[in-house]
């Protein structure tokens, strides 16, 4: 990971819409921890999966608005082994 600041406020805003957007649609869930095994007890777990891809997409556009693009000629580092 040798971009941390943009993926952080990437991560940041996307993961602010989406939990801003739960709360305005009244998702409600009495576990006190999130991810995949929390969908069942959600409120609307249609609804949550719905919301939680919507921030996954709003976090990948707005890293790759924030991304510094490459150099002209240069290649990309990460790219030499792709099997790494």
């Amino acid at each position: 990971m040798k971009d941390p600041v943009r993926l952080t406020a990437s991560i940041c805003v996307g993961g602010a819409i989406t939990g801003g957007l739960c709360m305005m649609f009244g998702l409600e869930s009495p576990a006190v921890h999130g991810g995949v095994f929390s969908v069942a007890m959600t409120s609307n777990p249609l609804l949550f999966i719905g919301l939680w891809l919507l921030g996954g997409c709003i976090t990948g556009l707005l890293y790759s608005i924030l991304k510094r693009p490459l150099a002209e000629g240069a290649e990309d580092e990460e790219m030499e082994n792709p099997l790494i």
